[in-house]
């Protein structure tokens, strides 16, 4: 999900200039900014992460058996929205420990997020059973949305399932869980679990608020 970085330098500061320069092409790059947020870098991020990288890198190059230095390599490029560089540094990183659920769920984010959801479903798999609560079931979430574009229906609503089952306050995970339901026909199931989503974002705290408003507005249209 874009943070506030990214809606400051690619919506709101050409909004702004575009609105006190009265030059409409400015406007154009707002509108473009959001239906292209997925996949436009997030600038603050590369200047946040520039010298990380850097010495990261260097670690590795003198010790490529550093899998610790590689796991943190990845996780900035996968922050950065970039997971085809976070891919094989994590592939080396498994080569040293292919046990780690950590490495395993990372390994399948990083092919979900290259567009291969078929190949992510394995390691995501793998990775919930050597630990079934890893990262608050996020790996279920991910698993599920693998399964859910490869269109494996019932396969991702028990995945999304098991997430709410570990974390009953993910509204994301109810959302997906109304999106799958719908795909497969079961309307009443679709609609209560949207009405859970909102229910749930009524009762968050105010900063998972501001992190999951998207989810719950789109399970209000979804209604």
């Amino acid at each position: 999900m874009n943070g506030p970085s990214y809606y400051l330098i690619w919506l709101v500061a050409p909004l702004l200039v575009g609105v006190f320069s009265n030059h409409p092409i400015l406007l154009l790059v707002v509108a473009v900014g959001l239906l292209a947020r997925r996949w436009l870098p997030d600038p603050y991020l590369f200047f946040k992460y520039a010298g990380r990288v850097r010495s990261l890198r260097t670690d590795i190059d003198a010790n490529p058996h550093n899998a610790a230095a590689r796991r943190e390599l990845a996780l900035i490029y996968l922050d950065k929205r970039r997971p085809k560089k976070a891919l094989p540094l994590v592939i080396a990183a498994l080569e040293r420990d292919p046990s780690s659920a950590d490495l395993l769920y990372l390994k399948g984010l990083a092919l979900l997020g290259a567009g291969r959801p078929a190949e992510a479903i394995d390691p995501l798999v793998a990775a919930v059973q050597a630990d079934p609560r890893l990262r608050y079931g996020d790996a279920y979430l991910k698993a599920g949305d693998a399964l859910l574009r490869v269109g494996r229906l019932d396969d991702a609503e028990e995945a999304y399932g098991r997430l709410l089952e570990i974390n009953r306050s993910s509204v994301e995970g109810q959302f997906k869980l109304g999106q799958v339901r719908r795909a497969r026909g079961d309307q009443a199931g679709a609609k209560q679990a949207f009405a859970e989503a909102r229910s749930t974002y009524r009762q968050l705290p105010a900063f998972k608020r501001r992190r999951d408003w998207p989810w719950a507005l789109r399970a209000w249209w979804a209604t």
